[in-house]
């Protein structure tokens, strides 16, 4: 309960610094990046576009890396399931 209401705290504060971001930084400018000028766009734009190009990016890393994760995982379990089933064979043919 108080690490939900601590996250609701802290997106909350995110959130409103956000706003506040947003408000102070409606100045347009460019961005130039070899040799390429971009449109005029406020700085706060340029900002959430820099913020949601790297949550993709990282988003985006991740993704192999849990889907191999996954994966692996289920093998594991399928080798699992596979061992436990022999050791139950094995213990069934001592009782015989």
């Amino acid at each position: 309960m108080v690490r939900n209401v601590a996250l609701v705290v802290v997106l909350l504060a995110v959130v409103t610094f956000a706003v506040i971001l947003g408000i102070d930084n409606q100045t347009p400018m460019t961005v130039r990046f070899l040799n390429r000028v971009s449109p005029e766009w406020p700085a706060f734009s340029w900002l959430c576009a820099a913020f949601g190009g790297g949550l993709v990016l990282g988003v985006a890393l991740c993704a192999g890396s849990l889907v191999r994760s996954r994966f692996n995982q289920r093998l594991l379990r399928r080798s699992l399931h596979q061992r436990e089933a022999e050791i139950g064979r094995l213990r069934d043919s001592q009782h015989d």
